[in-house]
């Protein structure tokens, strides 16, 4: 994709920033879209550094904005900015807003600016997500888990705007990393292991799917690839599933340490068992290099990185 120009929004996000860096060795001039309420350091730190990155300020909860700020050409769209996901205190009026709504205008800019989009979708959107294919059921509208909402939301909006665009929907199950939030699980573990604090659980004996960003980013540039009008629907996650105490557990014996952990209530009802079906994917040759074992220690060498960008998003 080298001298080509791409959109990333949510691009101080984790997903969004580490693809960032990727195109960035690519020579791919990038036009990063960031909440402007937010601080964005990291994002602005390495545009301080990268005359390929420009970022846009942009408040995808208001269309004129978006009609405003995202009204050129470029190659691809890549959209990842959503709320929700990480069990932040947000309003169900905002997830909505820019999970869903917020896809509206920019589906109506891609018509004539940007005919290829990848929308980032949930594996939150199945009825029963445990090995799930693509054209398996999903969530009844009336879903009490807000997030999984709005992405159905989006998909129904996205099914209406695809017929002369390309439209990839991808969605990931659980997709770990450097620059990842620090609520997530295994950085929330990786916290409490070097302050000797003992981890709270909500879901001790769910089964996880958790997949490494960089076997990520591979999965989205294979689908990037891909030409077809329409829409076409990805699952992405590492096709495994490991018991919630299992993963924390890991982390304690990567780092030699005992693990005593201690259990708390949900804050969300996620299902009990989340792995993906990457059967469609595979077709492609994409497939997981990068081990749940060496993605943790790859995270724990990347802790300097952590530190030396903000993890505000």
């Amino acid at each position: 994709m080298s001298d080509k120009k791409i959109v990333i929004t949510g691009a101080n996000g984790f997903i969004g920033f580490n693809c960032c860096l990727y195109f960035l060795k690519q020579n791919v001039e990038i036009a990063a879209v960031v909440n402007p309420s937010s601080p964005n350091i990291r994002i602005k730190e390495l545009a301080s550094r990268n005359f390929q990155l420009k970022i846009i300020e942009c408040d995808l909860r208001d269309h004129d904005s978006i009609y405003e700020n995202l009204n050129f050409k470029a190659d691809y769209f890549y959209h990842f900015a959503a709320l929700g996901i990480s069990r932040e205190e947000v309003s169900a009026r905002d997830i909505d807003s820019v999970n869903h709504l917020s896809l509206k205008p920019i589906l109506t800019l891609a018509k004539t600016f940007y005919p290829k989009i990848l929308i980032c979708g949930s594996g939150f959107e199945y009825r029963t997500p445990l090995l799930a294919s693509e054209s398996d059921e999903l969530l009844p509208e009336n879903t009490s888990h807000e997030y999984a909402k709005s992405k159905l939301n989006a998909l129904k909006l996205a099914e209406k705007f695809a017929q002369n665009l390309e439209v990839k929907w991808v969605r990931p199950y659980t997709i770990y990393g450097p620059f990842e939030s620090n609520q997530r699980l295994i950085t929330y573990a990786i916290n409490c292991a070097r302050k000797k604090e003992i981890p709270y659980l909500e879901t001790p004996e769910g089964l996880r799917d958790f997949l490494f960003i960089d076997d990520f980013i591979e999965a989205l540039i294979t689908i990037s690839s891909l030409s077809k009008k329409g829409i076409d629907i990805y699952n992405v996650g590492s096709g495994d599933g490991h018991k919630v105490k299992n993963i924390v557990a890991m982390v304690y014996d990567i780092l030699g340490l005992e693990l005593d952990w201690k259990a708390k209530s949900k804050l969300r009802d996620d299902p009990p068992k989340f792995i993906a079906n990457i059967e469609k994917i595979q077709t492609t040759g994409w497939k997981p290099k990068v081990s749940l074992k060496d993605g943790i220690v790859r995270l724990l060498e990347n802790e300097s990185a952590n530190i030396n960008y903000s993890t505000n998003l």
